[in-house]
């Protein structure tokens, strides 16, 4: 019966390579938090550069996409009036975060001056940098893997790429991000409330990742 467990488990991860490596670049947050003296600010760094990365993946997706369910009859003239669109508003909304994030770092770091302020990031970038060279990786191997190799392509939708993309980046923001600013406030238990984010935050990517491309699946 072990046996047949674990065959099938193998399977699965087979059929689904991406999402396998999705989760296993999503624990490394967790293990800096537990065993590299991460803080929970370094995680919130860590996500916002996650969300530009799956905001300019989204560029070369919407440029493929062979189906549109805007006005635009032609998906070729959809695509030169959504793209630069979509650019606009994702950049206006990524710096956005950005200033949210850096407001609130100057709250609970208690750094007054910009120069202060940008030590402070460094320094964080320096500890998470080789873990969000990891998520890159495992977005653009999904990129390739799911959207190229099984041609999800060709039935993706110009428009709905554009401006449904929200529903996973703001579950970011909002779970991952936000609750990782709300645990920051906090002056105990932050190691632990932290942690039980981010694996929060690894069941919804995983959940998402998985449906999504099973849909895809459905419809080729």
């Amino acid at each position: 019966m072990s046996v047949q467990t674990s065959t099938a488990q193998n399977s699965f991860f087979q059929r689904n390579k991406s999402l396998a490596i999705l989760i296993i670049s999503n624990l490394f947050p967790l293990i800096g938090i537990l065993l590299l003296g991460w803080s929970t600010m370094d995680v919130v760094y860590l996500y916002v550069i996650e969300t530009v990365i799956i905001g300019l993946l989204n560029v070369p997706k919407m440029a493929l996409a062979k189906k549109n369910s805007f006005f635009f009859e032609n998906a070729t003239i959809a695509k030169i009036v959504l793209i630069p669109f979509f650019i606009m508003h994702f950049g206006i909304a990524s710096l956005v975060q950005c200033f949210a994030v850096l407001g609130m770092s100057d709250t609970t770091t208690q750094v007054t001056s910009g120069e202060g302020m940008m030590s402070v990031i460094q320094n964080s970038f320096l500890r998470v940098w080789w873990s969000a060279v990891l998520l890159l990786g495992s977005h653009i191997y999904s990129y390739y893997y799911n959207y190229i190799g099984k041609k999800e392509y060709i039935e993706a939708d110009v428009f709905k790429l554009g401006f449904f993309l929200y529903r996973r980046i703001l579950l970011q923001m909002l779970i991952a991000i936000g609750g990782m600013m709300l645990i920051e406030s906090l002056e105990s238990g932050q190691i632990w409330l932290t942690s039980f984010v981010i694996l929060l935050k690894i069941v919804a990517d995983a959940s998402a990742h998985y449906l999504e491309h099973r849909k895809q699946a459905l419809m080729n």
